[in-house]
């Protein structure tokens, strides 16, 4: 309950102070000539790269958007995290700041800086950093595929360049409306994997969503990596991840 009231608070502030912000837009949900968008979610296991950020605990996740018609786009995400350890971290906080375009009616792109963030955490620890992440995405109709590549110059921990590339294809169910299925397989590679603590790994997730109503969203993923348990002793191996996220 501990790590779940920072991030309660936080997003009660953000839709707190978004809607006095709009009173001065034209619209409810436009900022400075951008749209603003978020989600709520709640999570039996908060993943990253399919290694679990809160020692596999359900945990509630926030995310806000301003998108410019641009294609320049502002980014928050914030969620409690659990590392099991004593970094006293229990706060993720993470911006972003980029630029995505539409090539064609099929093909969408984006590049974006994001800043991850651990406030509280020992400073010993290092565990902020900066990460550029690039996609490209092609629409077939039947069959979306992706391709996300990942740079940072210096990696959580302080650990040197990192690098992850990531494949993933997403499909609509045909004649069931709303739900869709989806798989992707990544990579995550680091210089000095011994002061970070686990070998370079792959990760994997397949899964599937059903769109609800009023922007209610039910997922249902297994996501597993290819640590083994010598090498990782925990938050590591194969599970399942259920989400419901509401969209505003």
């Amino acid at each position: 309950m501990k790590l779940l009231l920072p991030t309660l608070a936080l997003l009660a502030s953000a839709l707190s102070v978004a809607p006095a912000m709009a009173e001065e837009a034209s619209s409810a949900n436009t900022i400075a000539g951008g749209e603003v968008t978020g989600s709520v979610a709640l999570t039996t296991d908060y993943t990253f790269r399919g290694i679990t950020q809160n020692d596999e605990k359900p945990t509630i996740l926030g995310a806000l958007a301003w998108t410019h018609s641009s294609g320049l786009h502002l980014d928050a995400f914030a969620a409690p995290v659990d590392f099991n350890n004593d970094s006293d971290a229990s706060m993720e906080l993470d911006g972003a700041i980029g630029y995505s375009h539409a090539f064609s009616d099929n093909l969408t792109g984006d590049i974006s800086i994001w800043y991850y963030s651990y406030p509280g955490a020992e400073d010993s620890y290092n565990y902020n950093y900066f990460e550029g992440i690039s996609w490209l995405q092609y629409d077939f109709g039947y069959l979306a595929a992706k391709a996300t590549l990942a740079y940072s110059p210096e990696y959580s921990g302080k650990t040197g360049e990192a690098l992850y590339g990531e494949l993933g294809l997403t499909a609509p169910v045909p004649f069931v409306e709303g739900l869709s299925v989806y798989g992707s397989v990544g990579r995550q590679d680091i210089d000095d994997n011994a002061a970070y603590g686990y070998p370079n790994w792959t990760n994997y997730k397949l899964g599937a969503s059903y769109q609800l109503p009023a922007n209610f969203t039910v997922s249902a993923d297994y996501i597993d990596t290819s640590l083994k348990k010598s090498e990782c002793t925990d938050g590591c191996e194969s599970r399942a991840v259920v989400t419901l996220t509401k969209a505003f």
